[in-house]
């Protein structure tokens, strides 16, 4: 199989996924950032839980942190690489995982849907769309319809921002956002393209 090019890229998306891609990260992100400035938050993964970052953004601005070209959750949906959903429903009532809610259940499933629906018909763009390996991108593609829902109940626990461990993507991300700072904002973006980028690379021959 031939290593994608940018061209190849350009030509396996449009604007309507892009708008799709934006969409479903503004409503995963307005879930994390409810739930950050509750009164009882939820245990989730986030980089930033600054809450008065999180508490600043309203709805123009959390939209502007959600317009990227690629999602910004790691998706746990790789059918050789269940997370470990026994050691999530061990978590007490005190540590509810967001994503055990029912919201948080039907937005899960939402992203299952979606990555497979791009890993089937736009396998060349799937790897920068969805941050995903083309390895995990030809398992996923390969999983039945009636199966989907199955496999974003057994790793709904595995969802987190993608980048967590990193407090200058999220930091700087949703300042810019606050400030409504353009090029800020523009800068962590590309910053994510060029990560994700490397994933369609073969790897190097030893």
């Amino acid at each position: 199989m031939k290593e994608p090019t940018e061209t190849d890229f350009t030509h396996s998306v449009d604007r309507e996924i892009i708008r799709q891609v934006g969409d479903l990260n503004f409503r995963g992100l307005n879930l994390i950032r409810q739930n950050l400035i509750g009164s009882d938050p939820a245990s989730t993964i986030v980089a930033c839980a600054d809450r008065d970052l999180w508490s600043g953004l309203n709805e123009i601005s959390l939209k502007q942190v959600a317009e990227a070209p690629y999602l910004l959750f790691e998706l746990p949906f790789d059918p050789i690489a269940s997370f470990d959903v026994e050691r999530s429903n061990n978590l007490s009532n005190d540590h509810q995982d967001i994503w055990s809610t029912a919201p948080g259940r039907d937005y899960v499933r939402l992203l299952c849907h979606f990555a497979w629906q791009v890993c089937r018909g736009r396998a060349v763009a799937a790897t920068l769309l969805l941050g995903l390996s083309p390895q995990a991108v030809e398992r996923l593609r390969a999983v039945p319809l009636p199966e989907l829902d199955p496999l974003a109940d057994r790793n709904r626990g595995g969802l987190r921002l993608r980048w967590h461990a990193d407090p200058w993507f999220w930091g700087r991300r949703l300042e810019a956002a606050n400030a409504a700072d353009q090029r800020r904002l523009w800068q962590t973006t590309y910053a994510g393209v060029q990560r994700l980028a490397s994933l369609s690379r073969p790897a190097a021959s030893v």
